[in-house]
């Protein structure tokens, strides 16, 4: 497979400009020990769905608790993307306040000499290790992609009922920063780099983007929040940049978060992601973790969602 590079707001290979369409994997142990499926036919599914991209989160939690997490569990992704000829995200699946180490979604973890270790840690000690060792054992692999942190947040005001203290832009760029700089002295891979506000604040980065770094791309998340309307608002500062959705979804069910509908909120999403030839990757091709692509694994049956971005891939080509 070719490596990915950037020339000025578009990905391209040697071969011309590529668009990255996808879907993220959920927690890989969630996967397979609670959803019995396989690894190798989960990606080998997607590949024959039409996709060219897995997006695979890398839990600090998981680095921390389990032995050879990287250099065995996610080596075997990678290798199977590569067999499957997908491009392959390994994203640093943290989420939280790396200035000030609050983790969300506490309720997640494992216990290891009777302490709690967070599945989604934003401890920035830990990330540094963590993408260290990743760029050193992945950043010879062409179709390999860094994303530097999954989720982080909150932005410039505190935010109480989360637990959450500011992380203001100028804060959030100085971690980004060293997280980048520690991943491109392993590989000159293409990094993808979040923005504060849970992956959506593209307004700062592209006030303030990583142009002192070579072959960079931008990580952007979108739901049907309602914090979330002004995506457009979000992607039109960035008409100079290239920017990689790496999580966007919806869900039918009225007691989900992410409920909505094809025609309130993915349609108009995808129009423009497809006018403007912006990569994406779907959050999340599982039947149990929101926002769901899979109804059902035997025989395999699709979402609202998923059927839908199976759709465009059709248009796309």
């Amino acid at each position: 497979m070719e490596k990915i590079l950037v020339d000025k707001s578009r990905l391209y290979v040697k071969s011309g400009i590529i668009t990255l369409n996808g879907v993220s994997l959920p927690d890989y142990y969630w996967l397979i020990e609670k959803e019995k499926q396989k690894i190798e036919i989960v990606i080998r599914t997607i590949k024959e769905l039409g996709f060219n991209t897995i997006r695979v989160p890398v839990l600090p939690g998981h680095f921390l608790f389990y032995n050879n997490y990287l250099n065995k569990t996610i080596k075997n992704i990678v290798d199977l993307s590569a067999k499957y000829k997908l491009y392959c995200i390994l994203d640093w699946h943290a989420i939280g306040n790396p200035l000030h180490n609050q983790t969300r979604l506490k309720e997640y973890f494992h216990i290891k000499n009777n302490k709690p270790i967070l599945w989604y840690s934003a401890n920035l000690e830990i990330a540094s290790s963590g993408l260290d060792i990743l760029s050193k054992l992945f950043g010879k692999y062409k179709h390999v992609i860094f994303e530097i942190y999954n989720e982080p947040c909150p932005a410039e005001k505190d935010i109480l009922q989360l637990d959450l203290s500011a992380l203001p832009w100028k804060e959030w760029r100085k971690i980004a920063g060293d997280l980048i700089s520690i991943v491109r002295k392993n590989t000159k891979n293409l990094i993808l780099v979040s923005s504060n506000y849970w992956s959506f604040n593209l307004k700062s980065t592209s006030e303030d983007p990583f142009n002192e770094y070579s072959n960079i791309a931008y990580s952007f998340h979108c739901y049907p929040f309602k914090n979330n309307k002004n995506w457009k608002e979000m992607l039109d500062s960035m008409k100079e940049f290239p920017v990689v959705v790496t999580e966007f979804g919806y869900d039918t069910d009225k007691k989900s978060q992410y409920n909505s509908s094809y025609d309130d909120y993915l349609k108009p999403f995808m129009d423009y992601l497809r006018r403007n030839r912006i990569s994406w990757i779907g959050w999340c091709f599982s039947s149990s973790w929101r926002s769901r692509i899979v109804l059902k694994w035997q025989p395999l049956e699709l979402s609202d969602f998923g059927k839908h971005i199976i759709k465009n891939l059709i248009r796309n080509n």
